[in-house]
């Protein structure tokens, strides 16, 4: 089931947080941010969502009063750095009270509300055991670390912000073996983790560790449509990366 969500929050990057965590979990698709409450409400009466992450400590108006001026069918997870407004956001019936810094996993408890889904078919990513291609041999890997892995032949480099690892197998058999709502294959030699990057510019990705990394011409158009997936419509409070 596929469940719209929205964030407000007068900080970017509380917002930059909750968006990530969003874009990394099947089934959420974010329709619009914002760190102007009046300008979210404005957007929300004219597109409802299902599910609003909203910070409670905000000028002009709280999430408190947010929660009493949107529509009815949208449910609320309250996001705040402050414990003693707990009591006041239940009586708005709130879905969840999430306390800053967020994890992912607390993150996805929220969501589970929503879902009634037990929370182990959305459980964040965590370590794997890569079958590294020699007999008996497995490397441990934390998919969220990985950048960006670049094949060549029957071995693939794994590239982290601090280390490069070899691997005897072919770009596809470690894609079959990844997340797939976090690795997207861009190029005959290349996989990218989509929250790991920086900009999209031209035919390029810079990634968070500034390497560039081609698009090839084959799969550009498969990453367009995932782009088109996490990019947020134009209004919003963030900037449109429409390709």
């Amino acid at each position: 089931m596929s469940i719209t969500t929205y964030i407000i929050d007068d900080e970017p990057h509380a917002i930059a947080v909750l968006q990530r965590y969003i874009n990394m979990t099947p089934g959420l698709i974010l329709k619009g941010y914002a760190t102007d409450p009046l300008q979210a409400l404005e957007e929300l009466h004219q597109n409802g969502v299902q599910l609003l992450f909203t910070d409670i400590d905000m000028p002009v108006l709280t999430g408190i009063d947010i929660a009493g001026l949107i529509k009815a069918t949208t449910k609320i997870v309250f996001t705040t750095s402050f414990r003693e407004f707990g009591a006041e956001a239940f009586e708005k019936n709130a879905l969840d009270y999430l306390l800053k810094p967020i994890s992912y996993e607390r993150f996805l408890s929220g969501v589970q509300k929503f879902r009634g889904l037990d929370i182990s078919r959305v459980q964040p990513t965590n370590a794997l055991f890569i079958n590294a291609g020699i007999k008996g041999k497995l490397i441990r890997v934390i998919p969220e670390e990985l950048i960006h892995i670049k094949g060549a032949q029957n071995f693939v480099h794994l590239h982290f912000v601090d280390k490069t690892l070899l691997v005897f197998l072919t770009l596809q058999d470690i894609l079959d073996q990844l997340p797939p709502q976090l690795f997207v294959r861009i190029h005959k030699s290349h996989i990218v983790n989509i929250c790991k990057i920086a900009v999209v510019e031209g035919g390029y990705l810079r990634m968070e560790n500034e390497e560039q990394i081609p698009i090839g011409r084959t799969y550009h158009e498969a990453f367009n449509q995932r782009l088109r997936e996490l990019t947020v419509a134009r209004g919003t409070a963030g900037n449109n990366q429409d390709e």
